[in-house]
């Protein structure tokens, strides 16, 4: 039996954090604890131009949040990080390494493998969930995020310092 799509009932709220874009680690575990308090249930850590032992430090305080708010945290493109600091899944890029090679990497049932995708190439994935930009999608058999609609059933934004001042 999948239990993995137990994990995405009532989870509708996709936040996505570019450390890069905060004024200090601090200010962004701000944000994504005030994103979660709200009722972000997703939260994805971007992982481009961050030294991976930063990456390490951050995501592990990061995990106590989204421990404690019982939400779900996701590393971008990078399963060595996800497995360190116990993450829910990952989310991957186009030119990442295949969901079907991060199954045989982690081997653990309920490790979640998101994937941004297209209108075109939406279920050629073996993915858990995806990110899409294109509204008219209608999920089939896996939940799919809309970036940038919040009249979605599943939404997926950006985090940012802004965030604190809503």
């Amino acid at each position: 039996m999948d239990i993995k799509k137990y994990r995405f009932i009532n989870k509708n709220s996709y936040g996505i954090v570019d450390l890069n874009v905060f004024s200090s680690d601090d200010q962004c575990l701000d944000v994504i604890g005030v994103a979660l308090k709200t009722g972000v249930n997703f939260i994805e850590l971007k992982t481009n131009n961050i030294s991976p032992l930063k990456m390490v430090n951050f995501a592990k305080k990061v995990r106590e949040l989204t421990s404690f708010f019982e939400a779900i945290l996701l590393i971008e493109s990078r399963t060595d990080i996800a497995q360190l600091v116990c993450a829910d899944g990952i989310f991957l890029n186009g030119d990442d390494i295949p969901p079907s090679m991060v199954r045989e990497l982690i081997n653990e049932e309920n490790f979640l493998i998101g994937k941004n995708m297209s209108d075109r190439n939406i279920m050629s994935f073996d993915c858990d969930f995806a990110i899409c930009k294109n509204s008219n999608i209608k999920e089939k058999e896996i939940p799919i995020f809309f970036l940038g609609n919040q009249t979605a059933k599943r939404k997926a934004f950006k985090l940012d310092p802004k965030y604190l001042e809503d």
